[in-house]
């Protein structure tokens, strides 16, 4: 993923590893479980950080289309 970038979908690794980066600087390394994604799915905002993948990974993609609608009408206020 690249900062900046609509994000459409989120992902949910099943397998592998990846940094999520700011600033040039490491601030999240994930694994098997984990999200990435899903503020730019769930509040339809530009991707605000960059992830790379450190190893062969494995995912699930979750179109923003397919999201639970409920969790995107909720006000970010809230």
């Amino acid at each position: 993923m690249t900062e900046g970038d609509r994000g459409r979908e989120l992902f949910v690794l099943a397998a592998g590893s990846a940094n999520v980066t700011r600033a040039e600087r490491r601030v999240a390394t994930l694994g098997p479980g984990d999200i990435v994604g899903e503020m730019a799915v769930v509040i339809d905002t530009p991707r605000n950080a960059p992830a790379t993948a450190t190893s062969a990974l494995r995912i699930l993609a979750v179109a923003d289309r397919d999201f639970p609608r409920p969790m995107r009408d909720v006000p970010p206020s809230l």
